[in-house]
């Protein structure tokens, strides 16, 4: 399976992020509600379009901007 730029390059920022904040994929999934397998196959660069809804949720887990999580996918900023 091939992964699409803007898969990749969300993953990769959402790992860097992750990984700033100092978080395991679990803790993550505990305090975002969102599962560690969901996450990591977003850094993995398997989910090209996660919801806006999961952007905000780990946005704020991460204290990481939205709005960049929003240009990495490619989406109309809000």
């Amino acid at each position: 399976m091939r992964h699409s730029p803007k898969a990749i390059e969300l993953g990769i920022v959402l790992h860097e992020a992750r990984l700033r904040a100092g978080l395991t994929l679990r803790e993550v999934e505990a305090a975002a509600g969102i599962s560690n397998a969901y996450i990591s196959q977003m850094e993995s660069g398997y989910i090209c379009e996660p919801s806006p809804f999961v952007l905000k949720k780990l946005s704020k887990v991460y204290r990481f901007s939205y709005r960049k999580l929003f240009d990495a996918v490619g989406y109309p900023r809000p």
